[in-house]
């Protein structure tokens, strides 16, 4: 079912402004809530800076993907906590000139994580001259490069039209926890968090 979110469009505005607030240094960790939610802090943090991605947005991703439960098996067989697909592994291992993972190995959270950060990140390079890069990036992760073509805008300042609702709900879930996580930070030493521009 084709959803229009045309009147929707200025509540992910106001959530990708709320984001500004998780770019400040001292932002730059993740945090939790829950013990659930920091089971997995020393991973993510690695995978962050390894791939230059904020690690508040990587727990997001996990939070929504999986709730934090390393065995969760999705239904066209995503596995682990960020719920990474077949396709996406061959492509890190080709990336990395490694072997493929084994699926048991899939489930191991560093492994996971870090295979999940670099699909993302990978998408936020393609859109990082994009105004709403995490939007964009977030599309893709859910809905693959060709399901999410159609919602690219026009400008690079455009606002992000998803005519999908799973992946309007499932963007929109992401941001809010992404902005709550970073309003949960506590102050830390500095650490970047940028977006590479490498193609």
């Amino acid at each position: 079912m084709i959803y229009s979110i045309h009147s929707n469009i200025v509540s992910i505005r106001i959530l990708m402004m709320l984001i500004i607030f998780c770019s400040l240094p001292e932002r730059s960790q993740a945090t939790a809530t829950s013990s659930k939610d920091s089971a997995f802090n020393e991973v993510i943090n690695h995978a962050a800076k390894r791939h230059s991605v904020n690690p508040n947005l990587i727990k997001a991703v996990i939070w929504q993907e999986s709730r934090f439960k390393k065995a969760a098996v999705g239904d066209a067989g995503e596995v682990g906590l960020m719920q990474i697909m077949t396709p996406a592994v061959k492509d890190w291992a080709k990336e990395y000139k490694v072997r493929l993972p084994t699926k048991r190995l899939l489930f191991d959270p560093s492994v996971n994580i870090e295979i999940g950060t670099w699909y993302l990140a990978r998408a936020m390079r393609r859109w990082h001259n994009y105004k709403y890069v995490e939007a964009l990036a977030l599309c893709e992760y859910n809905a693959g490069r060709r399901g999410m073509r159609n919602w690219v805008p026009d400008e690079l300042h455009g606002s992000v039209d998803i005519k999908l609702r799973l992946t309007y709900n499932y963007v929109t879930n992401i941001l809010k926890r992404y902005v709550e996580y970073c309003s949960q930070s506590e102050p830390q030493k500095k650490m970047a968090y940028t977006t590479s521009r490498r193609p």
